[in-house]
């Protein structure tokens, strides 16, 4: 959509992302709008539960290498990802909070009972 709107087909009025685009610094994020909200598109890799620590350790280490090469970072930059590298602990987190935010979504909005 990116197309669209750089030649003026398509009128963006806010992204969904923490932090507005580096193509389109002019469109606000929600959060500046006012709406707690951001609803990224997150790209991650899970394992089995029991694969050994070391296994998981080899694993991480090699997609960190993959996400700090410079190919992947041009890759990243033309595609508009919002390039953050989370460990495994991180990564937890982050999905462990994004269920409470969708959670406290679908409550707000009817489709989740209290």
């Amino acid at each position: 959509m990116l197309s669209l709107y750089e030649t003026k087909k398509m009128r963006v009025l806010a992204v969904t992302s923490e932090r507005r685009f580096a193509r389109a610094p002019e469109v606000p994020t929600l959060k500046e709008l006012g709406f707690n909200i951001v609803a990224a598109t997150g790209r991650g890799f899970a394992m089995p539960a029991g694969v050994p620590k070391e296994a998981a350790a080899v694993m991480e280490a090699a997609l960190k290498r993959v996400h700090d090469n410079p190919a992947y970072k041009e890759y990243a930059e033309r595609n508009i990802f919002e390039d953050k590298h989370l460990g495994s602990a991180e990564f937890a987190q982050y999905l462990a909070a994004k269920r409470l935010e969708s959670e406290e979504f679908l409550r707000t909005i009817g489709m989740l009972k209290p």
